[in-house]
């Protein structure tokens, strides 16, 4: 024998349970009033299906969403971790340049010592290109008061001078094409 509803074999001694539904005083009720109590339950049931089915699409967009603002914190996070290291090794390179600008100190120091000095911080300098900073200003350049910072005008003749940079006091830095720092610099101004 089959249990038509469940598709499984039973055994000659097992009894299939009919569904009974009682009213409140234990009679059997009509089967027109059990396919209504039926369909009251399974309408219930459907409205519970509905509301866990929701509330589980609701926590799995949260989730998600959730997944992409870590990821763009953790971004955030790496690329202020990347800014601060770099202010401080700007003040290093700052320094270094400082000392190179003063020509006549710089070369009477031995040629070797100076060879290794310069030699670590274009390793500075190209470490901190492949974290996407970029260093500018240089003499002779066109004064850009969208990336240097005047603190002196020096007045020319020349007119090939004009609004060219002179001197530069510490140089610029951009960071992905943004400028991080402008570079503060003396320019020259046609009288």
């Amino acid at each position: 024998m089959q249990d038509k509803n469940r598709g499984e074999e039973l055994k000659d001694d097992e009894t299939i349970e009919e569904f009974i539904e009682l009213d409140q005083d234990g009679e059997e009720l009509s089967g027109k009033d059990t396919v209504k109590k039926l369909r009251e339950k399974i309408k219930k049931l459907e409205e519970e299906k509905q509301d866990y089915l929701d509330s589980w699409q609701r926590a799995l967009a949260d989730y998600k969403n959730r997944e992409a603002q870590i990821e763009k914190e953790k971004k955030e996070w790496g690329n202020y971790a990347v800014k601060r290291f770099a202010e401080e090794l700007l003040i290093v390179m700052d320094t270094y340049d400082s000392a190179r600008s003063n020509v006549s100190a710089w070369e009477s120091v031995d040629q070797n010592w100076r060879g290794g000095i310069e030699y670590i911080f274009s390793s500075f300098e190209n470490k901190l290109k492949e974290q996407g900073f970029e260093k500018f200003g240089k003499v002779g350049d066109e004064f850009d008061p969208n990336l240097h910072e005047g603190l002196e005008v020096i007045d020319t003749d020349d007119k090939s001078l004009d609004n060219k940079i002179a001197q530069v006091i510490m140089s610029g830095y951009k960071y992905k094409d943004n400028v991080w720092r402008a570079a503060k610099v003396k320019a020259y101004k046609l009288k």
